[in-house]
């Protein structure tokens, strides 16, 4: 059964105007004032023409733009602009005049011919109650929209009379009207509205202008199977539509929302089952995974049973474990911890057969050993560490910490620790889980290894003609030798030199010229192996 779309149109008329907000779509905003902010009480005036009232102080026919509308001692409500988030935002503030002027007019141009409009304010009754003995009389604004040419009213709408209230609020007020063919520049009017002038005071903020596109709705029904055109769009499922259609001779769209529902809701039904199961729905029976469709006939129209079915085949799993020794593992109500083939029917969740095929292997029991598992060693001295594992195949080896090690992951590494270390030595089986581990410990001895001679001849001998620093291998670098003479004159500096070469020592001569014999006190810094610096002094005596 088919619903048929009910046919809609829109009319343009060129004095079509009321007064409220865009009951359609807003769009985007085409003129906006807000009228600025400032930290001064008192902002600009309007441009020459925008207003017939005079800018100055508060008097019957004056206005003012101002942050604070609280200007009239205490007739007047304290409130600020109605613009959100603006610091010290101006606003319009009239004493409006017994005669009809104008508070404000705006020439809109780049209008879109054709085209429906909202033209909007927020305007409040700045007025406290009591002040007029009761007679107060409420602002009005008469909204008009006029020929820019020929200065005709298009039309003209009423805000009717503002509340008089306790309290300051702002509350908004709006023209929405379409815009003549043939024409893109129309303007708009606001005037005072109201007779009398006691109590006729009010506050004007946040004018915006901006397209406002017509809105409809429609909910329909649909019974199973059917569908419903919208344009040329086609749907077939309920929810909510959203279209748009271009308004000829304008730059609005129409917007059309349509909620679809089923007649009767269709039963959506999903089953999985064991190879060789049957599903019936109503009089038919499934076998074979698929998606079906039967139809209920009812009253009105008819409903629909979706089925989505799913028929799961027989399970086979095959899977290889490696076992450590004393380990099992259990498959389904079994528990294997020997070597060998098993075979296991389980059921699952939805009581379907399936097969696991289980091989268990059980490894040779890992163990190993690291000799020495303990040994002094001097500084800068290394060791040869050797491991013995149970098994040479399927086995990762790791050595931690591999500070000072030739290699992480070797048997049998060269050790030459720069401190005191304890080392673990990690055997893991690549294939299962199992794990060996030892340690060996070894305690790194202060550097005992320096010479530093307390007599040198630099007689050119060829033997002990030079002053130098002599070291074993705990010694890396010499970091600056100095050597003063007993006045404490410097004779001698060198720095970042190898120890053990003579040559590279003091030669007993002092700016090229031969020292005197006698005694002379230096002082050395020493890298050791590890990076450590360690400061050696004392005094050598030069003979010749």
């Amino acid at each position: 059964m088919m619903r048929i779309l009910l046919l809609f149109c829109f009319l343009v008329n060129a004095l079509y105007l009321h007064a409220q907000l865009c009951t359609g779509i807003p769009g985007p905003i085409v003129y906006s004032e807000t009228f600025g902010s400032g930290a001064v009480d008192l902002g600009p005036q309007l441009s020459a023409g925008a207003t017939t009232y005079n800018f100055g102080a508060i008097a019957p026919g004056n206005y003012l733009v101002v942050n604070n509308s609280a200007v009239n001692g205490s007739f007047w409500h304290n409130s600020l602009d109605h613009t959100p988030n603006d610091v010290n935002g101006f606003m319009l503030l009239f004493d409006a005049s017994v005669e009809p002027g104008i508070f404000f007019k705006r020439r809109l141009t780049g209008l879109c011919s054709g085209s429906k409009y909202t033209f909007s304010c927020w305007a409040m009754n700045v007025q406290i109650p009591g002040d007029c003995n009761g007679q107060e009389v409420r602002p009005d604004i008469l909204f008009e929209l006029r020929d820019v040419n020929t200065g005709a009213v298009l039309g003209q709408t009423s805000s009717g009379p503002i509340p008089l209230l306790p309290a300051p609020l702002w509350q908004q007020y709006a023209l929405t009207f379409y815009v003549p063919i043939d024409q893109t520049e129309a303007e708009v009017v606001l005037i005072n509205n109201a007779k009398g002038a006691c109590g006729n005071d009010l506050a004007i903020d946040d004018f915006e202008l901006y397209l406002c596109s017509p809105l409809t709705t429609q909910e329909l029904t649909l019974c199973a199977g059917e569908s419903f055109p919208v344009g040329n769009k086609l749907y077939t499922e309920p929810g909510v539509y959203t279209d748009l259609f271009p308004i000829g001779q304008g730059c609005n769209d129409s917007t059309v929302v349509t909620t679809l529902k089923w007649f009767n809701q269709p039963l959506r039904q999903e089953f999985t089952r064991c190879a060789g199961d049957t599903v019936q729905v109503l009089n038919n029976f499934y076998t074979k995974t698929g998606f079906y469709r039967d139809t209920i006939e009812l009253p009105g129209c008819d409903s629909m049973i979706f089925t989505q079915l799913t028929i799961k085949l027989p399970d086979t799993t095959r899977q290889t474990v490696y076992l450590c020794a004393g380990e099992g593992v259990q498959v389904g109500a079994n528990f294997y911890d020997q070597s060998g083939n098993y075979v296991d029917r389980l059921v699952d969740e939805i009581g379907c057969d399936s097969t696991v095929f289980t091989t268990v292997i059980t490894d040779v029991p890992l163990t190993l050993s690291v000799t020495p598992d303990f040994r002094e060693l001097a500084l800068g001295d290394s060791i040869q560490l050797n491991s013995l594992v149970s098994r040479t195949t399927h086995v990762a080896l790791s050595w931690q910490p591999a500070n000072g090690l030739s290699c992480a992951d070797c048997p049998d590494p060269v050790a030459k620790p720069s401190e005191t270390t304890t080392y673990i030595l990690i055997a893991e089986d690549t294939l299962g889980a199992c794990t060996a581990m030892d340690t060996v410990r070894i305690k790194v001895l202060p550097c005992k290894a320096v010479f530093i001679p307390n007599v040198f001849s630099p007689d050119d001998d060829g033997f002990n003609d030079y002053f130098t620093v002599f070291g074993g291998a705990c010694v890396a670098q010499v970091q600056a030798l100095q050597i003063f003479d007993r006045w404490g004159s410097r004779v001698f500096s060198r720095t970042d030199f190898l120890p053990n070469i003579e040559n590279l020592g003091w030669d007993g001569r002092v700016g090229g010229r031969i020292a005197l014999p006698g005694v002379y006190v230096y002082w050395a810094d020493l890298v050791l192996f590890g990076g450590k610096v360690e400061r050696f002094s004392g005094a050598v005596t030069l003979v010749r």
